[in-house]
Order: structure tokens, then sequence, then C-alpha cells
């Protein structure tokens, strides 16, 4: 839904009755549950729609019509002139809060309390001066930390006259660096309230080993954290100028980008190696066509292969990428790796 204000809203919509329950047995609960898979493929159009778009669950209750409700509440629908529906709506925050409803039929819902803090009118959404760009982890890393928002905040008024616009600021962890076991790790980086984590495309993460439902599992349990994939990371020992192993090397960093997608990050981090010195050496030739192939492979899985700075300077490395006619290749860019290796990052 596009609306008037420049909101972008994919919306999921969900029936549901006021009293809840059977007529003989009713019960004054607005019920806001729904199936597991629903929130995921949510989550999956969103991502898939890109940036400035907000996802959005929709609760339509058919009022009974001995309810009364109060004469300045928003969002009533009368529909043939007998139905009544009322619209509440939910940001995609709430898979930090959701608590599991039936696990047989996999639904979850909201605690009372978390539902009416949450939930918003319909047309709160629809007339917001301006959209909800890239996704919910901003509300988390604004509740989150206050005061890192506000010297942002402070920071960008002051040097930009943006306004708010830093406030928009992701905030990371390579989950290696924390050292711990992944599960743990993520707790660990949701606790630093991090709202992303760029993950190692090896072990139970390997894109050889984790199968879609695994991959369907591992974004959920991405979602209990409100952690989003923010790159893989392949480790190789040698680069993409080397000849030994390339194949097989190309082959993982193929299928690591097809994981990327499943995931939701879109990006991996490769170190590919020195940038050629000349055109025709065998490091050149070989860096230059698994480059070109990697790249077109990320043209058709709607992915970036991002290779890792600190090697050659930040100019030296877009000079370079810019032959590819290609969209499938970027650039990690890595100031503190710079800086190890001598170079200027700025």
């Amino acid at each position: 839904m596009h609306a008037a204000a420049a909101s972008h809203l994919l919306i999921d919509v969900k029936g549901r009755r006021f009293p809840a329950g059977p007529p003989t047995k009713p019960r004054a609960v607005w019920e806001c549950w729904s199936t597991s898979d629903d929130l995921e493929a949510l989550d999956y159009w969103r991502r898939l729609f890109g940036p400035g778009y907000q996802s959005l669950l929709l609760f339509l209750y058919d009022i009974d019509a001995a309810v009364r409700l109060p004469d300045d509440v928003e969002d009533l629908w009368c529909f043939a002139a007998a139905a009544i529906y009322y619209g509440r709506s939910l940001p995609m925050t709430i898979s930090l809060h959701q608590r599991v409803r039936s696990q047989r039929w996999k639904t979850v819902s909201l605690p009372a309390n978390v539902y009416r803090r949450l939930v918003q009118p319909f047309s709160h959404f629809v007339q917001q001066a301006e959209p909800a760009v890239e996704d919910f982890y901003y509300d988390v890393a604004a509740d989150a930390a206050p005061f890192l928002n506000d010297t942002i905040n402070k920071g960008s008024r002051e040097s930009s006259g943006f306004g708010s616009t830093m406030n928009r600021l992701k905030l990371g962890v390579d989950l290696a660096s924390l050292e711990l076991p992944l599960r743990k790790g993520l707790q660990e980086a949701a606790r630093m309230s991090a709202t992303g984590v760029q993950l190692q495309a090896i072990g139970d993460l390997s894109p050889r080993r984790l199968s879609q439902t695994g991959r369907r599992e591992f974004r959920h349990l991405l979602q209990t954290f409100n952690l989003d994939c923010a790159a893989l990371v392949c480790p190789f020992r040698h680069g993409l100028d080397v000849a030994e192993g390339l194949m097989e090397r190309i082959d993982i960093l193929t299928q690591a980008l097809t994981l990327s997608f499943d995931l939701g990050a879109r990006v991996v981090v490769v170190q590919a190696g020195h940038l050629p010195e000349g055109e025709e050496t065998p490091a050149a030739r070989l860096l230059n066509e698994s480059l070109l192939t990697l790249g077109r492979q990320g043209d058709r899985t709607g992915t970036t292969l991002a290779l890792e700075s600190g090697l050659d300077s930040g100019t030296a490395l877009a000079t370079y990428l810019n032959r590819f006619e290609t969209a499938g290749l970027g650039v990690c860019y890595d100031p503190g790796n710079m800086v190890v290796n001598g170079l200027r990052p700025l």
C-alpha cells in the first residue's frame, strides 16, 4: 500500500471477533495471534521490497452489536450499515515479545499488556509524515540506547541540519569477535543493543549444511533476539587470485550468496586478495574471472559480494570494481583493517 504521505506498507490483514470465543461463552479479549509462518512471510516480503517499506499486521475486529465503543475511538468502519469493524495495527517490532500460543498449530501471540502498549490505529501508519524507512530495528535501537541516539541526533543537527536523520543508524556486531557459542553470542549481541550481526558461513551455518528448514528456523531464532543478519563472511585461507582450490572457493561463495538472500542479509564478505598490478599476470586473470562469475551470480540472486577493504586503498578498489558491468559486486568498508595495513581510511 502506497499512502499519501509516502508511507510504503506491506500489510497482512487478520480478521478477528470481539468479544472472542463462541457466542455462548464470549470473552472480552482482543485476540492478536498469528501463525509464525505468516510472520516469517511478511518479514521476507519486507526484505524483498527493500528500504522504505514497513510491514504491518492489521487486525480487523468484527464488533458485536451489543458492544459500545467510545465515540472518539479511531478507525471504525461500518459495512452494509450493520457490521462494524475496528482496525488496530502492529508494526513488526513484536518478535521480541511474542509467546507461543500453540506448538501444534505453530501460532504465536502477545501478552495483553504488551499488545495494549504496542498497538496503533491503522491511520497512524497511513498518515505519518514520513515512512518508517528500513525496518523495525531502528525502533529497538532508539528504545535500548537513548543516550547514543541523543548524541547522534545532536551531532547530526549541528553538522548537517537533517534533524533526526542519523537516529536511523544501524549498529551491528561481528559475532565471531565475541568468541561465544552461536546462541549465547546472539543473546549477548541483543543485550548490547545491536540491531544486526555479521555471521561466518562455516560450521552449522555453512551453506552446504544448512537446509531450507534450518534456514527458516535460524531466521526465527534471529527474530527471537530482535536481530538482523547484516552479512555473511566466508573466511578463506587464500584469496580469489590463487589457483589452488579456487573452484571450491567459488562454489562456496556461490552457495553463500544464495544463503545470504535466504537469511535476509543479501551480502557476503570476502577477502579477495591484493588488486593485480598488471592485467596479464596469472593472478590478475584469476581474480578478474572469479569476480565476474560471482558478480553475475549476485545479479541473478539479488545479492552482493563485498570485497573487504584494507589490502588496497579505497580509491584503487573503487577504480578496479568500476570495470565490471555488474551490480553484484561491492565493498565492505573496514577502516580498522585499513589502518592496520598502513592506509588512510578517510
